[in-house]
């Protein structure tokens, strides 16, 4: 089911796969543009107004009509209006930036001025010293005298030269594809030997997805600061809040959307299925009625439910609400005294602190008459609950990394959506902030009393400044800010900085906001327009810019940056389908195994006949191929059994084998094959038509794609049938 063009929702709502897109594998719910709270009066950003927008080329996973909708379908389903079509849709631009990018390979163009120029220097001298010494004998033709002088000159650009620099191109994105990286820009390439400023999402990029819950702090039975992660020792409407205020869906079985949230429901040990949350114990039921989903402006999620539990004899209306501590803080009857004290404190460890709060709504209101409260009714009165605490653990690989390029002179910066202590303990164990910090936040931020910098006064204007004020992470130190170039110097002198992103909107409003951004280390809580600010910035300033992510938010800066890389993950969708796969795979093997065809046989694969072959040991090859006649997918492994328990060897390792046991030396070239067999046995258990990253190349003439190969046999093409032993798939 895929969009066909960039749609309005009306009516309904959808689970959408817009990894077309994003590169984002986490699917996103779709919600229609009618009671979400939107004004009728409000022109439509599609930036902002994403969460109501289905983007042409992306896949709908499930979708849900509106039976009580004043416009319905004929097949009740979801109603939308086009918006656009073609290449004005987002994917046709996207099209249109990869097919006809304004920018083409010419990044190279000033180094190449500068060679033919050299090169011209030494032409026009050897021109002008035949001219000379020509004009001196008279007996020299005077013609051919300027035509041989012209020729030195011209030969100055050889003809080849354009395609010389193609190849080149062409040589790296060959290249990259080995290394799983591929390149929809080429005229990037050239760029990216000469980045100076390396920017880097937090969560999905530096650490990994898979967040951990440590426990609830903050619970009102317990220590301020004592983490409580047994759910029995939890709050009920604790409980109620982590499992009901979220928006996972089930596909095909399979429970997918925000890596926290399945965290937290999985640690809650409450089912979830088709809007209903079961406890544990079987004895409480919650039915989410509304929802009013996250937003990254407002940072926070709320959703209205009826709780039944055993023995009720109706339904109890309840309003959940999770968000940003800072945030939900404004919504609270009461704050607790330690509220601040027990955030920062684990915010400060690198965590990621979620703050719950919950009311219960009046008794008669039904379930229509919950779908129709607004946002503000719902998320005013709530009562705390506690915090939940999840950590993030790093990449392996992401301290090396960086710390090779901090080694390399590059600047290094984070650009995240988390808090400022989090993201500054992140930043920290990455070589990105080596010394003393200063964070630059609005005064009010951190006790959630107002709303963002404008809370008195206009963003940038000079009333404003006295609102804002550097703070480090232990709040020891606290300096007034001020709009002066020469107290930002002696500070980016003295600390490392980091600005928040009501900060950042008012160093934008000041005019500052290019001589400032280059000095800052660390940028926390800005949303995905900051992030497309900074990099454009950046760029601006002279520098040359990566800017590395994986999620929809960082597509904006993706494209600003000189260089973007976009870390993909298979969807949830897909690596569902493909573990089924492989394990039904593995039982039609293990039935296979077990009742032997007669007379079946299975030919060796060409590479392994000729390795056997150049190994001198045909016998070997032939007692393979009997062996493999028996039980057709199970070649060379009967042969290939250890004589300890009857371990498998992998193909490559029984072929050096054979040569050790002959006495004779192990060639560079047969060991590069043995590792590639066995490379290709690990990867025995993938679909056969899908081609990995890294196996394949493509071939380019005029920078077109004419043709892919594969570097393994038995590799289909998706549009023929035919299996091309020599690895050559026609395009």
């Amino acid at each position: 089911k895929v969009v066909p063009a960039d749609c309005l929702l009306l009516v309904g709502n959808c689970i959408v796969e817009e990894a077309v897109l994003t590169g984002e594998s986490t699917p996103q719910w779709k919600l229609p543009v009618s009671g979400s709270g939107v004004s009728p009066h409000e022109a439509l950003h599609i930036k902002s107004h994403k969460q109501h927008v289905l983007f042409g080329g992306t896949r709908v996973l499930q979708h849900t009509g509106d039976k009580n909708a004043r416009i319905r379908t004929p097949d009740g389903g979801c109603l939308a209006i086009v918006l656009r079509t073609g290449f004005e849709t987002s994917q046709g631009q996207l099209m249109r930036t990869i097919l006809h990018s304004t920018e083409r390979i010419t990044a190279n163009s000033w180094e190449t001025g500068v060679f033919i120029l050299f090169l011209l220097i030494f032409a026009v001298s050897a021109a002008y010293y035949v001219l000379k010494h020509g004009l001196a004998d008279p007996k020299r033709d005077r013609f051919k005298l300027v035509l041989n002088c012209v020729m030195i000159v011209t030969s100055v650009i050889p003809p080849e030269l354009p395609m010389e620099l193609t190849i080149a191109v062409n040589n790296s994105l060959v290249a990259l594809a080995r290394k799983a990286i591929f390149c929809t820009e080429p005229f990037r390439i050239p760029f990216a030997g000469k980045v100076q400023v390396c920017c880097f999402d937090k969560t999905g990029t530096l650490t990994t997805d898979h967040l951990l819950l440590e426990g609830l702090a903050g619970l009102p039975s317990r220590s301020p600061l004592q983490l409580v992660l047994n759910p029995d020792q939890w709050s009920t409407a604790a409980a109620e809040v982590l499992a009901t205020c979220q928006s996972l869906v089930m596909v095909d079985n399979e429970l997918i959307g925000d890596p926290l949230e399945k965290a937290a429901l999985q640690a809650s040990r409450w089912s979830y299925n088709a809007d209903v949350a079961v406890s544990h114990d079987k004895k409480t039921r919650a039915t989410v009625v509304q929802r009013y989903h996250f937003n990254s402006s407002l940072r926070r999620m709320s959703a209205t439910l009826q709780l039944e539990e055993d023995g009720s004899s109706q339904p109890v209306p309840v309003a959940v609400m999770k968000g940003a501590p800072e945030v939900v803080r404004q919504h609270l009857a009461t704050v607790p005294d330690n509220y601040d004290t027990i955030y920062k404190h684990f915010a400060a460890q690198g965590a990621r602190v979620i703050a719950l709060a919950r009311r219960l709504l009046q008794a008669h209101l039904t379930g229509p008459e919950l779908r129709g409260l607004s946002r503000d009714q719902v998320e005013r009165d709530m009562a705390f609950e506690g915090f939940a605490v999840f950590q993030c653990p790093l990449k392996v690989e992401s301290e090396p990394s960086l710390a090779e390029l901090a080694a390399a002179s590059h600047m290094l910066v984070m650009i995240t959506g988390d808090a400022p202590l989090t993201a500054v303990h992140a930043a920290s164990q990455v070589h990105i902030v080596t010394r003393p910090v200063l964070i630059l936040q609005h005064k009010l931020e951190a006790t959630g009393a107002g709303i963002g910098p404008g809370a008195y006064h206009k963003p940038g204007s000079p009333e404003a400044d006295a609102e804002f004020e550097w703070l480090s992470p232990n709040e020891q130190v606290r300096l007034p800010f001020q709009r002066s170039w020469d107290q930002v110097l002696l500070l980016a002198a003295e600390y490392d900085l980091c600005l928040t992103g009501d900060a950042l909107a008012h160093i934008e409003g000041a005019g500052l906001a290019k001589k400032v951004i280059p000095l800052v280390q660390v940028f926390a809580r800005v949303s995905p327009e900051q992030k497309e600010l900074v990099l454009q910035t950046l760029r601006a300033a002279g520098w040359v810019t990566l800017m590395c992510g994986d999620g929809t938010n960082d597509v904006g800066g993706l494209k600003a940056a000189h260089v973007g890389i976009a870390l993909l993950a298979p969807s949830a969708l897909a690596e569902a389908k493909r573990k089924a796969k492989a394990a039904d795979d593995r039982k039609s093997k293990g039935s296979k195994a077990a009742k032997p065809a007669a007379g079946s046989q299975q030919l060796l694969p060409a590479a392994q006949q000729q390795l056997a072959a150049a190994a001198g040991d045909k016998s070997r090859a032939g007692s393979r191929a009997a062996a493999a006649a028996g039980a057709p997918g199970d070649v060379v492994q009967k042969s290939s059994k250890s004589k300890k328990g009857g371990d498998k060897v992998k193909p490559g390792h029984a072929l050096l084998e054979t040569y050790r046991a002959a006495g004779k030396p192990v060639p560079a070239s047969i060991q590069r094959w043995a590792e590639m067999l066995d490379k290709l046995e690990d990867e025995g258990g993938q679909d056969v038509p899908m081609v990995k990253p890294g196996k394949q190349g493509f071939a380019l003439v005029d920078n077109t794609c004419c043709g892919f190969y594969s570097l393994f046999p038995s590799v289909k093409c998706a549009r023929s049938t035919r299996t091309c032993d020599a690895g050559y798939i026609g395009g």
